[in-house]
């Protein structure tokens, strides 16, 4: 699936990213679909589809990488143009891994 992110036809580029979307939300508290699409180039693929012309499968690409794979400080700035209000509880928008952090 992380093949037809790289095809022309935005069709095509559209269903694969809500496929890839689709297969995250299973478990989302487990990053083994996530590593498998990062280990066949999914990620940069989608991190590309952020600059795509089509301004749907550029938002699509946003958010499967700051729901999925963390997001970036340029994605950061894209969306803080947006004035979307932010929650004081969690201002970053994610939540830490459900075995919490270990440092």
């Amino acid at each position: 699936m992380c093949d037809l992110l790289s095809v022309p036809d935005p069709r095509i580029i559209m269903v694969a990213l809500e496929g890839l979307e689709n297969i995250l939300k299973i478990e989302p508290e487990s990053d083994s679909y996530a590593s498998e699409i990062d280990n066949n180039g999914g990620v940069e693929k989608i991190e590309k589809l952020q600059e795509h012309n089509m301004p749907e499968i550029a938002n699509k690409a946003t958010n499967i990488i700051e729901k999925h794979f963390g997001g970036t400080d340029e994605d950061f700035e894209i969306q803080s143009n947006n004035a979307a209000p932010i929650n004081p509880q969690n201002p970053f928008g994610f939540a830490p891994p459900p075995q919490g952090f270990h440092f």
